[in-house]
């Protein structure tokens, strides 16, 4: 996948978009006051999370490496990148 054609899924303001490198993109997390991480304007995936025609970048909760998808009919899926199996409700995408 040649990760500099497909910031058009980003939004224009989106710290994300700015840290697309040749690598791929890394998100940094935000840990919060009881010392759970998230990620700025993201939300997890669930039931009611619809990919689009052009798909959806979600975010992998163990190495924070950016990934495309085109449908969410799996239950759990391997990252690319870190290789580790990772459930469906685990993983983050950009509201």
């Amino acid at each position: 996948m040649n990760v500099t054609n497909d910031t058009k899924l980003l939004l224009s303001g989106s710290s994300v978009r700015a840290m697309k490198t040749s690598e791929g993109t890394k998100v940094p997390a935000k840990k919060d006051k009881d010392g759970r991480f998230y990620y700025l304007n993201c939300k997890r995936v669930n039931r009611h999370t619809r990919a689009g025609y052009d798909g959806k970048e979600i975010i992998c909760p163990m190495c924070d490496h950016v990934l495309t998808v085109y449908h969410f009919s799996w239950s759990a899926l391997q990252c690319q990148h870190c290789d580790t199996m990772i459930n469906k409700r685990h993983w983050w995408t950009i509201k």
